[in-house]
């Protein structure tokens, strides 16, 4: 309860006197500093810290097992496992994201271009097709045919 009594008196001078030295300071050290390390964080980090505490409740008797080298090295691995698995999810995302763009902005402009009327059809006139004869003397191969 004190912590967070002190954190309120520190807001409350920071917003009611900003240009006094001690809401600078406390601006300074509360806010500028904390932010200057969240700047830093990576993704993999916030992948590994969240492996870690998961880890930490469920993988208790591994760690017994193997020690904490090779369960940090363990959540290591499977961090960058995941890290990477993300990363192409992502680059699938917007891979896919693009296309349909693409898609949907080709459909708009099929869409609003003007087209001309359409015209009913029209019969094609088919010419008839001439039969032979079933005489097959002026053929060559007539009379191999015959004998066979």
């Amino acid at each position: 309860m004190t912590l967070a009594g002190l954190l309120l008196m520190s807001i409350v001078v920071m917003m009611r006197w900003p240009g006094t030295p001690a809401a600078r300071t406390i601006h300074r050290w509360l806010v500028e500093a904390p932010a200057r390390h969240l700047a830093r964080v990576e993704r993999v980090h916030l992948i590994v810290a969240l492996l870690l505490v998961g880890f930490l409740f469920v993988g208790g008797e591994l760690m017994a097992l193997f020690g904490p080298h090779v369960a940090f090295g363990f959540v290591v691995d499977l961090a960058l496992y995941l890290d990477v698995a993300t990363a192409a999810a992502t680059i699938a995302v917007v891979a896919k994201g693009r296309s349909a763009a693409l898609m949907l902005r080709a459909w708009c402009v099929a869409v609003s271009t003007p087209r001309e009327p359409s015209r009913p059809r029209q019969r094609r006139t088919r010419t008839p097709r001439l039969t032979r004869s079933s005489d097959d003397s002026d053929r060559r191969w007539a009379p191999a045919l015959a004998f066979a």
